[in-house]
C-alpha cells in the first residue's frame, strides 16, 4: 500500500504511476490524480498543443503513420470496443462523421476493398439470418413501390443482357429441370437464336440500316 500525496488516499501500489527513478518503481501520485492533472494541463493549453501536434504530424508523416499502424494492430480489440461505445453514446455525430467520410473516400475505399465488403455482408447475413430477413421484410413493406420499380428494371436489364439464368429459365419453361442443370451449350445456342430474332424484328421496324 502507498499514500498518494495529491489526494491523500492510501491505495495498492499497482494504482500508482510507474517510475524508474524511485526505489519502489512508483511515483507518489496515483494514476487517477495523474490523469486529472494531465487533463487540466492539456485543456489549459488546448489550442497551443493542437497546433504543436499538427506541426509535428506534418513534419513526421511517415513516422506517425508507422506508429499509428503499430498501435492499431496491437490494440485492435480495445479500439473497436471504444469506437463502438462512442458511436452508441454519440449517434448523431457518428452518422455525420460516417456521411462525411463516405463523401470523401467512400467510392475509392469500396472499390479497393470490394471483396472484403461483400464477404462481410454475406457472413453477417448468415450469422443473423432471422434479423436480416425481418429487416428485409420491413424495408420492402415500407418501400413497396420502390421494390416493384426496382424489380421491373432488374427484369428489363436481365432481358436485355440475356444472362445465363434468364436464358436457362426460358429453356426450362414450366418443366422440373433446374436452371443449374441446363447445359451451357444449349444456353449459348438459345441466346444466339434470341439475338437473331431481335435483329430480324428491328429490321422489320426499319431500325437497322
Amino acid at each position: 500500500m502507498k499514500t498518494c500525496k495529491t489526494c491523500g488516499e492510501e491505495k495498492p501500489i499497482e494504482e500508482f504511476v510507474k517510475s524508474k527513478n524511485t526505489k519502489d518503481g512508483r511515483l507518489n501520485k496515483c494514476k487517477l490524480c495523474d490523469n486529472l492533472i494531465r487533463k487540466e494541463q492539456y485543456y489549459a493549453n488546448h489550442e497551443y498543443r493542437k497546433q504543436k501536434d499538427k506541426e509535428y504530424r506534418e513534419k513526421n508523416k511517415e513516422k506517425v503513420k508507422l506508429w499509428s499502424h503499430k498501435y492499431k494492430e496491437k490494440n485492435r480489440e480495445k479500439i473497436r470496443i471504444a469506437d463502438r461505445e462512442w458511436r452508441k453514446n454519440n449517434p448523431e455525430l457518428s452518422r455525420e462523421r460516417s456521411r462525411r467520410w463516405r463523401k470523401l473516400h467512400g467510392k475509392e475505399h469500396y472499390q479497393k476493398n470490394k471483396q472484403m465488403f461483400v464477404a462481410n455482408v454475406v457472413r453477417w447475413q448468415k450469422e443473423n439470418k432471422e434479423r436480416y430477413n425481418k429487416r428485409t421484410r420491413e424495408w420492402r413493406i415500407k418501400n413497396y413501390a420502390k421494390c416493384i420499380e426496382k424489380e421491373r428494371l432488374s427484369r428489363k436489364k436481365t432481358r436485355l443482357k440475356l444472362t445465363d439464368g434468364y436464358v436457362a429459365r426460358l429453356l426450362r419453361g414450366k418443366g422440373k429441370l433446374l436452371v443449374k442443370d441446363v447445359p451451357k451449350e444449349l444456353i449459348e445456342a438459345k441466346r444466339l437464336q434470341i439475338l437473331i430474332q431481335r435483329e430480324i424484328k428491328n429490321l422489320n421496324k426499319g431500325e437497322l440500316v
